[in-house]
């Protein structure tokens, strides 16, 4: 007789179901996508993509005659993007100066989280600015610097792109929702009293340079998600522009903070790479890298800890930035030679680089194929490539702001014409319409082309230029500002 007592050693129920449980729940699991849950376990591709970094230049070595600038739109910005930078440059003996735009006073859901309560008073709104500028200047004592090393301007946050765009001149200033102030409230701020408008925000920046002769610039990319830190390079441009550098001007560097899906993965990472954007690669920019040590990614690391206000809920795509390098980027002088009307194939091209917020839609319906520009004779040729015809709901805001060395830049105009399925365009200069002009349909209403006066730009040397798609109130679309150059 035959006994299978090994067997019924093994198949004891307490034993196998245990196991046989966690299999089911693991097969399961994998069949929901569980474990291809970015939040949950590092990308593969990401790791595969370390050898992309070897290829990405490394930024010019800082000397001890360098001196820095670091314009950060809000507390925290320059520690996100420029901690290492900031360490490497305080270790070579350089001079770092760090400029912030704003208190960062309108982190409003941040705030209320931190504070436990859901209304804030505009006076607790002030003392949460006030809060983020001891924070921004306790991380920077951490990473080497001193309180005579950084500025705070004090402007809106949440609010210099509408400086941007809206207020200048005889225009009133911008009033904060928040705080309810249309001047800089921050008695021990550099900007302080200083109206919420264009022309206060050029003057300090000038001040500034013209003070600090600065030989390298960061500042935030136009292509960030965020309106405060597009704001923030138009700004810098501007009065890089306006101070006429005798001699060689200085290096402007980008780095970028907000940007859809970036960077991955989250959380603290230290031994992987920081690699450039899929959306950036192939655009105008040109990448460099920062190679850190582990001691300077760890203090890095530790620096964000600081941002005890606003870190709730953030720390794991704040840390997600403390990686084996910080990254860095510089945009091409765009120039336009003035050519045929029928040259498109030597217009200048920025459809590349753009800086729209889709998390308002879905990805796929994004209304933007590219912009090309002309001169032609004494006007500005637009060509705008759509991938589907425009909507009735659908709108399109082309930005035009023209400079001239000879003319205060508050005094220009600010062009806005704003674009619809209707034969003419409406033309504002700032908020006050003053007239419209014909677009031409092309392309089955796939192409648009406008023919500016440059007379009507104020007849400029330079245009700082953006276009923005929206339907209805949410953004679909958009490019991020740049700088063009006419010639002749």
């Amino acid at each position: 007789m035959l006994h299978n007592r090994p067997f019924q050693r093994w198949f004891k129920p307490r034993r196998i179901l245990p196991g046989l449980v966690l299999v089911l729940l693991a097969v399961l699991l994998a069949e929901t996508g569980f474990f291809n849950n970015p939040f949950l376990r590092i990308n593969r591709s990401w790791l595969r993509r370390a050898d992309e970094l070897r290829a990405i230049p490394e930024l010019p070595a800082i000397g001890k005659e360098a001196r820095i600038l670091i314009f950060a739109p809000h507390p925290d910005d320059e520690v996100i993007g420029t901690a290492g930078l900031i360490q490497k440059a305080r270790r070579a003996g350089a001079r770092v100066r760090v400029v912030y735009l704003t208190n960062g006073d309108h982190d409003e859901i941040a705030f209320k989280i931190d504070a436990g309560r859901f209304a804030l008073t505009p006076r607790e709104y002030l003392a949460m600015g006030e809060r983020r500028r001891r924070e921004s200047a306790a991380a920077a004592e951490f990473l080497g610097l001193e309180k005579g090393d950084l500025i705070f301007l004090g402007y809106p946050d949440f609010g210099t792109m509408h400086i941007w765009e809206q207020h200048w001149g005889p225009a009133p200033a911008f009033s904060n929702d928040l705080t309810r102030a249309s001047a800089v409230p921050y008695p021990d701020n550099f900007s302080y009293r200083a109206p919420y408008k264009g022309e206060s925000i050029v003057a300090d920046l000038l001040r500034i340079l013209k003070e600090y002769r600065p030989t390298a610039i960061f500042v935030t990319m136009p292509a960030d998600f965020n309106a405060d830190h597009q704001a923030a390079w138009c700004f810098l441009s501007l009065a890089v522009l306006e101070a006429g550098f005798q001699t060689r001007p200085p290096d402007v560097f980008l780095f970028l903070v907000h940007l859809g899906g970036w960077p991955r993965p989250l959380h603290y990472h230290p031994n992987l790479p920081l690699l450039p954007p899929a959306r950036l690669t192939g655009s105008e920019l040109s990448w460099f890298k920062l190679p850190l040590t582990p001691e300077e990614t760890g203090r890095k690391y530790r620096a964000l800890r600081f941002f005890a206000s606003v870190m709730k809920g953030r720390a794991y795509l704040w840390s997600a930035f403390a990686r084996q390098n910080e990254l860095f980027a510089t945009l091409p002088e765009f120039r336009m030679r003035k050519v045929f009307p029928s040259a498109w194939e030597k217009a200048l091209e920025v459809e590349n680089l753009e800086a729209g917020d889709r998390k308002a839609v879905r990805k796929e319906e994004a209304d933007l194929e590219g912009v090309s520009y002309l001169k032609v004779d004494d006007h500005l040729l637009v060509r705008m490539l759509l991938k589907r015809k425009l909507a009735i709901e659908t709108g399109l805001s082309l930005y035009l702001f023209g400079y001239r060395r000879d003319v205060t830049f508050n005094s220009m105009p600010k062009i806005r014409l704003a674009a619809s399925i209707l034969k003419t365009v409406p033309v504002y200069d700032g908020s006050r319409k003053i007239g419209d002009l014909p677009v031409k349909l092309a392309g089955d209403g796939t192409e648009l082309l406008l023919s500016v006066p440059l007379a009507m730009l104020g007849r400029p040397e330079a245009i700082f230029t953006s276009l923005h798609f929206r339907r209805a109130d949410l953004s679909l679309d958009s490019t991020a500002w740049h700088l063009l150059r006419l010639q002749d």
